[in-house]
Formats: structure tokens, sequence, C-alpha cells
């Protein structure tokens, strides 16, 4: 079956584009043909040459407030580009997502997921909708909710939107969601019953990642990777410090604007560390994959519930603190036999929900 994913727009960002990469994986593995739909909005060029009419305008009145600028030129950086050309199947690159857009890859199906795409800070009213699959309202076909994450137990849409959205929730032929609490959200706001399922990147095994960066070579010196997003000298001294108790070196990265290295890099610093310490998501669930010790700092600008949902599902609250400088003297080790087991058990839910709901049958 043709399948046609919505997904948050993918630009620098490891554990988006991972989740991408695993949900498109897991999906070929059931024997299925997915495509990516590229939402990549870029300023129009007629809004562009208006604005700048605009700048004209108050430079004659001699307001130098408004600053005349270039037209925004946005790109991928290559690390990223490079891997999702090589790995995810794309469409071409769109403004809004229109019904034209599904006829041109001949989907069969839509499946929106994961990542944070009812998180209504993230996106304008009419992007939620989006989202929510308005612009295929008429397309007779499955629409199925993947993981789909609000990001936080807090209900974000206003009272108007909020009924648009419930009535495109009820054309869905299922719903799942990636925390435990967008169970609720679905059912108190929307008035539909979904269920919770994994991050698409738990779908794939440790093996699998480890394909992606066999190229890059082993690190043999142990180190503390501090995955950390928003990072600050603050947050940098108490890694090191952390760190040094522990007799580690320490390799910092980042994500978005600030990434530095290419999506199999990334993956080779889970791959290679002794311990992480990360207040990223995809971070945790790459702490957990690959069986390193680690502990997740809330990150509240991205989203708590995200980080006590995941955890709580494997026994491992203990390992979320609440702020950076909550890093303990002394660390227990985890059993990760009975994690494992875990993981693997959610993973076979996981498939079993879109093999079922994605039949042609």
């Amino acid at each position: 079956m043709r399948i046609a994913i919505v997904t948050q727009e993918l630009m620098h960002n490891y554990g988006g584009t991972l989740q991408a990469y695993a949900m498109q994986e897991a999906l070929r593995r059931l024997g299925h043909d997915p495509v990516t739909l590229d939402y990549f909005p870029r300023m129009a060029k007629w809004y562009y040459l208006l604005t700048q009419v605009n700048m004209l305008r108050y430079y004659l009145m001699r307001d130098r407030k408004h600053k005349f600028f270039p037209y925004p030129k946005k790109e991928r950086r290559p690390e990223f580009a490079g891997f999702m050309n090589k790995h995810i199947v794309l469409t071409h690159p769109v403004n809004k997502y229109t019904v034209s857009l599904l006829r041109k890859c001949r989907a069969e199906a839509i499946v929106v997921g994961s990542d944070q795409v009812w998180r209504k800070v993230f996106h304008s009213d009419r992007v939620q909708e989006d989202l929510f699959l308005k612009f295929a309202r008429r397309v007779k076909m499955p629409k199925v909710a993947y993981a789909a994450s609000f990001g936080t137990d807090k209900w974000e849409f206003s009272d108007e939107l909020t009924a648009r959205c419930a009535c495109l929730a009820r054309e869905f032929k299922v719903i799942s969601t990636r925390e435990a609490s967008g169970v609720e959200l679905c059912r108190r706001y929307l008035g539909v019953e979904a269920v919770q399922m994994p991050d698409p990147t738990l779908l794939l095994d440790k093996e699998d990642y480890a394909g992606l960066c066999c190229d890059i070579p082993v690190t043999a010196e142990p180190f503390l990777l501090a995955y950390i997003l928003d990072m600050d000298a603050d947050k940098r001294q108490c890694v090191e410090q952390f760190a040094a108790r522990m007799g580690l070196k320490v390799r910092f990265c980042t994500a978005d604007s600030d990434a530095n290295m290419s999506v199999e890099q990334w993956l080779a610093m889970f791959r290679d560390a002794r311990f992480v310490i990360t207040n990223s998501f995809h971070g945790t669930v790459f702490s957990i994959i690959n069986n390193k010790d680690f502990f997740s700092i809330v990150n509240e600008k991205r989203g708590t519930d995200r980080f006590v949902s995941l955890l709580s599902h494997f026994g491992l609250n203990g390992r979320l603190l609440n702020v950076i400088h909550q890093l303990p003297e002394d660390v227990t080790s985890l059993d990760w036999r009975q994690i494992n087991a875990t993981r693997e058990k959610w993973r076979k839910t996981g498939i079993d929900f879109l093999e079922s709901n994605l039949s042609r049958k």
C-alpha cells in the first residue's frame, strides 16, 4: 500500500529526522510503500516583494526603525539533507499540504505522526488543522494517527480550534498518541478514543541504527555524551563536574541551528558513549535503545510530559531530574534485561497496531 506520511517539518533536529526514517522503515518492513510529504514552507516571493515595498514607504517617511532585509533562503544543512536523500523517501518540498500532492504520490492511506505534530504552540491554526488532515477531508482513504504527540498534558488549543479539530479527529480510522496523557486529551477535548503507542524510533532495534553509522570509526576512549538542547554555561559546568566525578571526558553536542555533525555521527555518539546526559526526548530514547546509563533533564520549554510518559513506561522515573543541578554523586546500574524485554513488547505492540490498521482487508 502506498502510504503518505504527515509529520513535523524536517529540518535540523536529529530526533525528528530519525523518527521520520523509523516510521518509513517500519512500514517498509510491513510491505508498504511509504512517502513523507515534505512540508518545507518558504516565504513567497510576492510576499517578500510586498514587505520590501512597505519598507521603502517607511524609509521615505524617514522611519529608520524598519529595515530592508535580503530574501530569506531556507535550506537544509548537508549533514541532514544527505541522510534524508539517502534514507527517507520525500515528495518535492511544498509550502502547504494539498489534495493534489496526495494524488501525485498515489497515496492509498495517510499516517500522521509522530513527534509533536499536535503541539499547538509550534503551529498556526491553519497548519494545525492540516496536521489533523483538513486538507484531505474529502479524500476517502484510511487515516491513521500513529504516536501523535501533544508534547504536554495541558490543552493548548482555543475553543474554536478545538471544535474544528474534534470534527477532523472523528474522521480518523484510529488514533494513537505517544504520551499516556494524550489519550486523555483526545477523549476530553476531541471526543475520540485513542491508545498509547511507542515513538517510531522504538520500532527499530539497536542493530538497525548501528547499520546506519557502521562507517563511523568506534571511539575506544570512554566518554560521557552530553546531548543538551538550549545549552548554556551553567549546564556545561554541571555536566563537566559530573563527568569528572565519574572519570570520563565529555563530548558535547546539540541540535537545530547549532547542530554540527551528521545524523550518522550522532548515532555513533550514542553507540560509543559510556554515559549520557540529555534534556532531549529522543536523546533519552536512544540512550535506552543503546543500553546506556543516562540521566534525562526536564526540558519544560520543549515539553515535560514527553519524558514523564516515556520513562514511566520503562520504570525509569528515577533517571529524570527536574534540574541539571540534581545530578547525583553515585549512580546505580540499570536492569537492562528487564528494560529490553519491556521495549521489545512495546515494539511489537506498535508494529501490530500499524499492521492491523493499514491492512488492505
